[in-house]
């Protein structure tokens, strides 16, 4: 897909979610799996991304896809390959009050989700308070990833700049390129300086096809209602949790982003109708909603982001 598609299809995508009978960000997981990405560019072929928390070996006989209370035959089942990448950036909050012991936990987590993804995935770190800095950008280099990790030590400084902390990391993807990206992000505040505010880092996100996954650590200035609502419009998950349950999260998300499975099937459905598909393998079931293009009068997206429920501890 060139440059200009990919800008099409994000934009079809921004229309989408205004006008779905059933959101495209309304997908619901149970027992370990979620649903990514339902793709719907060669409808009535359906192309689904699903993402199981452990590595499985999966066949088209232990896939059942159901659409719309109807099930269909499934047409392919593979691992998600190299002509769908995944890459992420690691956004980490260095204001003061993640001073110590919160600060400490979540770089000790972070290297636990550098060394539980493919060494070939790229992967970049960012830092913020009262500005966001680079400390590495996307690279396969797990190296200069750990090194960037290494370098934040225990430095902490005034001000949460999140939003601009989110426009930065679309920054660093190469949103031309057909890969899934995503932004991992963690605090333990809400956002209190910088340029950007929730509706313009949604947009960007959006834009750039960019996954956010925010982490709060439980305290009594975070902003869940902000940090759920970035998530839950980019595709990605809100969890709230205590630092102790930091490690967890990041080897669940490790683990998700490791093993992403490809599922087509023919659709049932007549063109412009709302379509709820459900997943069931034989480590959970997932579903999603989206809408099958052609509606009369409406521009419809072929791409549909899913929001995941997630499968991690305090999701």
């Amino acid at each position: 897909m060139n440059r200009r598609s990919s800008a099409l299809a994000r934009l079809a995508c921004l229309t989408l979610l205004g006008v779905a009978a059933i959101p495209a960000h309304d997908a619901v997981a149970a027992s370990g799996i979620s649903i990514r990405d339902a793709d719907v560019s060669e409808f009535p072929t359906v192309r689904l991304i699903v993402s199981t928390q452990e590595a499985v070996e999966l066949s088209d006989r232990e896939v059942e896809v159901v659409e719309n209370g109807l099930a269909v035959d499934v047409g392919e089942v593979h691992l998600l390959g190299e002509g769908d990448r995944v890459d992420a950036v690691l956004a980490i909050d260095v204001s003061n009050s993640m001073r110590g012991r919160p600060l400490s936990t979540a770089l000790a987590a972070a290297r636990t989700f550098v060394a539980g993804v493919p060494a070939s995935m790229p992967l970049g770190v960012v830092t913020f308070s009262d500005e966001p800095t680079v400390l590495s950008p996307l690279a396969e280099d797990r190296a200069s990833v750990e090194r960037a990790v290494t370098s934040i030590g225990d430095s902490t400084s005034a001000g949460t700049a999140l939003f601009d902390a989110v426009a930065t990391a679309v920054g660093m993807f190469d949103t031309g390129s057909k890969v899934q990206h995503n932004l991992i992000l963690v605090t333990d505040g809400r956002n209190t300086t910088g340029d950007a505010d929730l509706a313009g880092a949604v947009e960007a996100a959006k834009a750039a096809g960019m996954h956010v996954f925010t982490i709060g650590l439980a305290g009594p200035t975070t902003d869940e209602a902000t940090l759920r609502a970035l998530s839950r419009s980019t595709g990605g998950t809100y969890a709230a949790i205590s630092p102790e349950e930091l490690g967890a999260v990041y080897a669940g998300l490790a683990r998700g982003f490791s093993s992403q499975y490809v599922v087509r099937y023919r659709s049932k459905s007549p063109l412009g109708t709302a379509i709820r598909t459900s997943v069931h393998l034989p480590v959970g079931s997932a579903s999603v909603g989206f809408l099958a293009p052609g509606a009369s009068g409406v521009r419809t997206e072929t791409r549909a982001i899913a929001e995941t429920s997630g499968f991690w501890a305090g999701s």
